[in-house]
């Protein structure tokens, strides 16, 4: 009899602690249930003037997925008697006023101006995190005046088909400057990688060393480690090759600190770490870059059938 009373009573416990865990699901019960969440963990009393933002991945880039989870939490806590819901439109249209972007909103201090520009009590942000076979969604409710943040609220989707084109499709965020290194504003995400321009530099004035040096960042952001292979050279088409703010050409011949085989060049990426790549010409004096402010890398990789484009690296002197 105590043994099954015992046994009642963890039971109970677990049954009561359920609701707590994260259970992978699909993505728009998933959504909902985050908007459940979001509403129970509001105090009751005063309606609350709210804004949701869009949800980047980790490396600050919001793809179509973060898009669709801030427009469904937008319809579905609008729902809610606890809140007042400022319409997505009208988000963006005051983002523009400011120059601000989603990510933006993720500093206190901007999320301030923004809400008080707004007139919004506090603002829902978050980040989506790929797990490989599922999708984590972190969210925080925070106050606008004082950034506290209310509540917070973790659920985790089934990365089904659906979901695994909706984290690749209609990419776009700003990424951080580098200290020393030029600007990386540019940022572009590809089939799961994401490519950073860094910027730029003269070479070192020693024997058989580039006249110039340019650096990008590359991230894999799939869960497991994977390669990318870049022509170089006469290689491809397409082929690699940095254009100065003069329109003129050149191609690189080598990339990274490794030898290239056949004029291409394979990199090997972990999952979610960063690694910088050099590119430079050979046999080109830095006399030809002395006038050169920026540039863009025309970037040849095996499997695309045009060059993918990264924008204004500045030269760093």
């Amino acid at each position: 009899m105590r043994a099954t009373t015992a046994l009642a009573a963890v039971c109970m416990w677990l049954v009561g602690a359920t609701p707590h865990l994260v259970v992978a699901q699909d993505i728009r019960s998933g959504v909902d249930q985050l908007a459940s969440q979001i509403e129970q963990g509001a105090k009751p009393g005063k309606q609350l003037r709210l804004a949701v933002a869009d949800f980047p991945n980790l490396q600050g880039v919001t793809c179509e997925l973060g898009r669709f989870i801030s427009s469904r939490l937008t319809t579905r806590l609008a729902q809610s008697p606890k809140f007042v819901l400022l319409e997505r439109q009208r988000l963006g249209q005051l983002l523009s006023e400011l120059k601000f972007s989603m990510t933006d909103l993720a500093d206190p201090s901007k999320a301030k101006q923004l809400g008080r520009m707004a007139g919004v009590d506090a603002m829902v942000v978050g980040a989506l995190t790929d797990l490989g076979n599922k999708v984590e969604i972190d969210a925080r409710l925070t106050e606008i005046d004082t950034t506290t943040m209310l509540f917070a609220a973790s659920i985790s989707v089934v990365k089904d088909v659906t979901v695994a084109a909706m984290l690749e499709r209609g990419c776009a965020g700003a990424v951080a400057s580098v200290p020393g290194e030029g600007s990386s504003v540019n940022a572009v995400s590809r089939d799961g990688y994401l490519f950073q321009p860094v910027g730029c530099r003269l070479g070192e004035p020693k024997f058989m060393a580039p006249a110039l040096v340019c650096t990008v960042r590359i991230t894999n952001t799939h869960s497991t480690e994977r390669s990318v292979t870049f022509y170089l050279g006469s290689c491809g088409p397409p082929s690699t090759a940095l254009v100065d703010n003069g329109g003129n050409t050149y191609p690189l011949s080598s990339a990274g600190t490794v030898g290239t085989e056949n004029c291409q060049k394979t990199i090997r990426l972990p999952s979610q770490l960063p690694v910088n790549l050099e590119f430079y010409p050979w046999g080109i004096p830095a006399e030809r870059f002395s006038g050169a402010t920026h540039f863009n890398v025309l970037l040849g990789i095996r499997g695309y059938r045009d060059t993918l484009v990264l924008r204004d690296l500045k030269m760093v002197r």
